[in-house]
């Protein structure tokens, strides 16, 4: 989970807390924030494979040049 979703989620929970809001509201508001973070954790994983201990992209292996087609850039 990100750090951002944690701390949001913190807010909302202390919020929900303060002002008394129905526990309904507040599971609801739980789910949310949950399924937020789990789409953000795959999106960044996909982005930032290396980081997260992935291998590249399965084209890239079958092509070994493609990453350096990639780093290329043209002279103008």
């Amino acid at each position: 989970m990100s750090i951002f979703f944690l701390i949001h989620l913190l807010v909302h929970v202390l919020l929900s807390l303060i002002l008394c809001c129905d526990l309904l509201e507040l599971l609801c508001t739980l789910l949310y924030f949950l399924i937020g973070s789990l789409i953000t954790s795959e999106t960044d994983r996909l982005a930032y494979p290396k980081y997260y201990g992935l291998q590249g992209d399965p084209a890239s292996e079958l092509n070994p040049d493609a990453q350096q087609d990639l780093d290329y850039v043209p002279e103008l």
